[in-house]
């Protein structure tokens, strides 16, 4: 009986391997952006906040200011700027310091909907593009009573609550 356990968790592990290696992806490819329409007639500067130096929007930042400056021969020169992430960014965006900011969607919506660390105040921005999907996976060792709210976002988690008494 147990050798035949062996065999069938064996090929359902394999199964599981080789399902996540099939699936072909040979429909033709079209880029949805197509070529760049409009003309810049005047030298112009675009600011992108972005996040913290070592973190991967900034590095994103940068490669989508060099693939703006050089699309429209140099004439926009765009940089990406290190900020302290998604609410400074839309908090000085919407101050005019930067043109464009990265923001992880929770934040976003938030913003949107003047909640969260936005405090009741509507922000008036609009989402150009979807960037990547971003999870955050945490676990805790803590007893679930312990954990914080499961309403937490990136932006900003209420406090947790206090841990229960040793048993």
């Amino acid at each position: 009986m147990r050798r035949v356990a062996v065999v069938f968790a064996v090929a359902a592990v394999s199964a599981g391997l080789l399902t996540g290696c099939g699936g072909r992806r040979d429909a033709p490819h079209h880029d949805a952006g197509g070529a760049i329409t409009c003309e810049v007639k005047q030298e112009t500067r675009v600011g992108i906040a972005t996040g913290n130096a070592t973190g991967v929007y900034f590095a994103l930042g940068n490669s989508y200011a060099d693939q703006i400056s050089q699309a429209t021969g140099g004439k926009v020169k765009a940089t990406a700027a290190e900020t302290g992430a998604s609410v400074q960014n839309i908090q000085q965006l919407v101050a005019g310091t930067y043109q464009v900011a990265f923001s992880l969607a929770d934040t976003a919506a938030d913003a949107v909907l003047g909640a969260g660390s936005f405090d009741g105040k509507k922000q008036p921005v609009q989402a150009l593009s979807r960037l990547y999907p971003n999870y955050t996976r945490w676990s805790s060792a803590r007893p679930p009573a312990s954990t914080p709210s499961p309403t937490c976002a990136a932006s900003g988690c209420p406090p947790a609550r206090p841990s229960p008494a040793p048993r």
